[in-house]
């Protein structure tokens, strides 16, 4: 849902979860809302930085992970000694590599912005259709 209407999803969230106890809920299922602590990410991970997100990123050696970046979200990424990290870039989301020991593919999507500085990553952009699954009827 989140990708077909994340302004709408963030203001939903924002609405009811908006107590600091429902963010680190939030977080503890991987959605960090408006998050501006450091997080370290170990394998078979999917997490989501939305809102106005700005962190450090820390993937662990040999560790698999996926992370969305949505809204205005400013991640830095460290990626681990032989980790694999998927990133998916939207709205005006960004994103900067800072070390990759590993290998770094990222997709982005609308205006969002990608900074390997220097470091190998695959950075593929890609354009994107709204509305194919929901048409945001749902939330009216």
């Amino acid at each position: 849902y989140w990708v077909e209407h994340s302004e709408g999803a963030l203001a939903i969230v924002r609405k009811y979860f908006n107590l600091d106890t429902d963010l680190d809920k939030l977080a503890s299922c991987n959605l960090f809302l408006d998050h501006t602590q450091d997080v370290e990410l170990d394998s078979d991970t999917a997490v989501f930085f939305v809102g106005n997100s700005n962190c450090t990123v820390r993937v662990k050696d040999w560790a698999t992970v996926k992370v969305y970046c949505f809204n205005n979200a400013n991640i830095r990424i460290e990626c681990g000694i032989n980790s694999y990290v998927n990133i998916e870039t939207y709205d005006h989301a960004q994103v900067s590599i800072l070390s990759n020991k590993g290998k770094c593919k990222v997709y982005a999507y609308d205006k969002s912005q990608i900074e390997d500085n220097g470091n190998t990553a695959s950075i593929d952009r890609k354009g994107i259709t709204r509305g194919s699954v929901f048409n945001g009827e749902e939330v009216k």
